[in-house]
């Protein structure tokens, strides 16, 4: 049994403190916008230091990048329904309901966007943040192959970037509600496109292939 006095006196209170720093961080989001918050905002919103934010945080947009993993732990591990696609459907879903619902949509918006002016986040989405979401994707459709349901010469690497591409574009700049439906819909758009049944070469394939985006959901 460990004695009570072994544990670090200040560790609660941090992890209440960095509980506190996310939550503003998520608050000022819908008050001012991405653009107009700033490490000092947070600090003040959360009731805490500027130093204790530096302390798990270099940048804004590492606050919003930590935000964004944690509120899409919703989704995450993806579904296994023992069909892929109705699996990136799922995930798809869930993916635009916490666009909807949660801050992960304007941090998400506000992070690609600050990365297009700034090199050092630039390179944090582009080796980090993107890979890791874009991972999800990739594990559902690396187990279509597993299961045989996804040619072993399909590209699935291009599938992957379409799906993520898709879904970003249209918390970007879509025009559309980011629906049920809509992710439905996307997600069959993509992989119809691809044709995953044609690189087999034989046309039962092409159909299995077909009935399978048919019958998805």
């Amino acid at each position: 049994m460990v004695p009570t006095n072994s544990v670090p006196r200040g560790r609660p209170r941090s992890e209440r403190s960095r509980r506190a720093i996310l939550d503003a961080a998520a608050h000022l989001l819908t008050e001012r916008g991405y653009a107009d918050i700033t490490i000092e905002g947070v600090a003040a919103k959360a009731g805490v230091g500027k130093t204790t934010i530096y302390r798990w945080w270099s940048t804004k947009a590492d606050i919003y990048i930590d935000l964004y993993s944690e509120l899409a732990l919703q989704i995450v591990p993806p579904p296994d329904t023992g069909d892929y696609v109705r699996d990136l459907v799922i995930l798809v879903q869930g993916a635009f309901k916490l666009y909807r619902n949660t801050a992960a949509g304007p941090a998400l918006a506000g992070i690609i966007a600050e990365a297009q002016s700034n090199a050092a986040i630039s390179e944090k989405v582009r080796s980090r943040f993107a890979p890791s979401r874009r991972q999800v994707i990739m594990t559902i459709l690396e187990r279509g192959v597993r299961h045989g349901q996804i040619p072993p010469s399909a590209d699935i690497q291009i599938a992957g970037d379409l799906i993520i591409a898709a879904t970003w574009f249209s918390l970007l700049v879509g025009n559309r509600p980011l629906t049920a439906a809509r992710a439905e819909h996307l997600v069959k758009a993509v992989l119809g496109g691809i044709e995953f049944g044609s690189s087999m070469g034989r046309k039962d394939d092409q159909l299995s292939h077909r009935r399978r985006l048919r019958r998805a959901v």
